[in-house]
């Protein structure tokens, strides 16, 4: 999956311009529905127009369009894979102005209609992200203030006092004697005699 850093980069090294050939079948293109002049036995009108082939995923648009599509869009009109990063810059009222222009003037009335909706849905999906992003946001800053009042707490728990249960003492008074076969040596305040009662 490569993933350009930017449009331009994109239309240099992942567009490749598709000649008219008799290999080439009759196809329409995805976006504006109008024939692409990919054949030599098919006799070119007006509405035929140039086609180019998205190098990642191999799908033929028409120049044009696909160039107006990636003036609003990151992603192959077809399969919707990610061609180059988003910019972050959201949509403007004159993005969508320029483009409906544009479409309006290539292909009517129809093809007008169809941008203002691809440009309704890029909106929502904008929109969808940036609510997502700011619940992301709002989550790291509710786990943050957690953390924050948290800490306090964990400073009046001290797990290093645990010293009352050491067990270093003990082994020193009940250590083995090598000399007396494992016996066991006693120090001197356990050597006192203890009264024992019969």
């Amino acid at each position: 999956m490569s993933i350009f850093a930017s449009k331009a980069a994109f239309v240099e090294l992942g567009l490749e311009v598709v000649t008219p050939s008799t290999a080439h079948m009759y196809q329409d293109c995805f976006i504006c529905k109008d024939p692409l002049d990919v054949n030599i036995h098919s006799t070119a009108t007006a509405k035929h127009h140039a086609a180019v082939r998205i190098g990642v995923c191999g799908h033929v648009h028409g120049q044009e369009c696909l160039s107006l599509w990636l003036d609003v869009g990151n992603s192959c009109p077809t399969c919707k894979h990610l061609l180059f990063e988003d910019s972050g810059r959201r949509v403007s009222q004159s993005d969508a102005e320029h483009v409906v222009y544009f479409v309006k003037r290539m292909f009517g009335v129809v093809g007008e209609k169809r941008a203002m909706a691809a440009i309704v849905r890029l909106v929502g999906k904008q929109e969808a992200e940036q609510a997502r992003q700011q619940r992301i946001r709002g989550e790291a800053v509710k786990n943050a203030k957690a953390k924050e009042l948290q800490a306090p707490q964990d400073d009046f728990v001290d797990d290093d006092d645990d010293d009352w249960m050491d067990d270093s003492d003990a082994e020193k008074d009940f250590e083995m004697d090598e000399e007396d076969g494992g016996g066991i040596v006693l120090e001197e305040e356990d050597t006192e005699p203890q009264s024992a009662a019969i």
